[in-house]
């Protein structure tokens, strides 16, 4: 087996319950789309069957691997709401007519699965790494137990954020000195923690106000941050039928509690399966800065089969979420969401909570000032 399968632990399985399993069309996705069958089913019309992996039929005796199982065979499909077990045929016999046939091969393979859908969302998606030790910097300030006019509550008020509530609702601290064989640009940074199912995965430090020169990042982060694991303000937004999607920290302030951030421009694979495993069902609104266009449609096409209720937000006049107001936030969200036929409102009033649950998921708490100061 190479490197390159785009399913490496269906193959694993197979191989312990077939033994030897050979690959057709390794590294080619399956390309298809849905349509609307006569009685009413929606199914997909395949053009390219793509990876398939070729073990030997248990139903008919088959010897020579003529039960062809392709790499989409399993996963929850939000477009047909099945796992698609049709996509496992024998050519030996056609044993696999029958869902029944079907079912008894699945449960073969994921007998340790069962009939729940905690296997598969998204293919491909790693499992999740071992927690790095979070190590912080040797000294920390709670914000709130700052001077007024210290430089990092100027910063966060010239910004529109209010510096006590980031503090005692986020955790955020000021570092003024850290060892500086260890961290030393951790030193003057706003320290951000970075937490997700009620534990702290890392932190990453903001520079106060703009860095000087291209050497000296806006963000530093900690060391071995799994970035590609984490979504900042997770355990917030969770609560949210729908995600706000943005890049840093400062736009989830802005954005509200229903918002996370992917620490960057692009998505990884671990964060596209976080976002499809907890707002699948709901919906996932892209917000990303107006340099990152393309980095935005591109997460926006890969949601396509594990996220049907998508919205694709540009802000106007090359303006990135920082430089507007929540309310001017929530307004061309939801505008944007009505014309691409996404009703959030309705997702939040379907949540349980109906208006009172969206005062809680997009404007409490609430880290903005009353007026935005520029």
């Amino acid at each position: 087996m190479s490197g390159r399968l785009l399913r490496p632990e269906l193959y694993d399985r197979l191989d312990r319950v077939f033994g030897h399993v050979r690959i057709a069309h390794e590294g080619v996705e399956m390309v298809s789309r849905p349509y609307l069958s006569a009685d009413l089913e929606v199914r997909l019309d395949i053009t390219t069957r793509g990876e398939t992996y070729c073990v030997s039929c248990p139903f008919c005796g088959d010897t020579r691997q003529r039960l062809w199982i392709n790499h989409r065979w399993g996963y929850w499909d939000l477009r047909t709401q099945t796992r698609n077990l049709w996509l496992a045929h024998c050519f030996n016999e056609e044993c696999l007519r029958s869902y029944d046939r079907q079912q008894a091969l699945y449960r073969e393979v994921f007998a340790d699965v069962g009939d729940g859908i905690r296997d598969v969302i998204l293919p491909g998606a790693p499992p999740p790494a071992e927690p790095v030790e979070v190590i912080w910097p040797t000294q920390l300030i709670p914000l709130d137990q700052l001077p007024e006019d210290h430089d990092a509550c100027r910063y966060l008020r010239s910004r529109g954020f209010d510096p006590v509530l980031l503090s005692k609702h986020l955790g955020l601290n000021y570092c003024p000195w850290t060892d500086p064989f260890v961290m030393s640009m951790a030193k003057d940074r706003i320290i951000i923690p970075i937490t997700m199912n009620g534990e702290p995965r890392g932190w990453t430090g903001r520079f106060i106000g703009e860095p000087p020169n291209k050497f000296v990042p806006k963000y530093y982060h900690m060391r071995d941050l799994p970035r590609g694991e984490l979504l900042y303000n997770f355990d917030q937004a969770r609560r949210s039928p729908y995600v706000v999607v943005c890049e840093g920290p400062s736009d989830v302030w802005r954005v509200g509690p229903c918002s996370v951030a992917l620490l960057g421009k692009h998505a990884s694979l671990a964060q596209r399966a976080l976002l499809a495993k907890h707002w699948g069902q709901g919906a996932v609104v892209i917000l990303l800065d107006n340099d990152a266009i393309d980095e935005a449609q591109e997460l926006y096409d890969q949601l396509r089969d594990t996220v049907p209720r998508r919205v694709l937000v540009h802000l106007p006049g090359g303006k990135d979420p920082g430089d507007l107001t929540r309310e001017q936030l929530d307004q061309i969200i939801q505008g944007a969401a009505r014309n691409q036929c996404v009703d959030l409102l309705s997702l939040v009033a379907a949540h349980g909570h109906g208006d009172a649950q969206k005062t809680e998921a997009t404007n409490s708490p609430s880290f903005v000032e009353n007026k935005l100061e520029r």
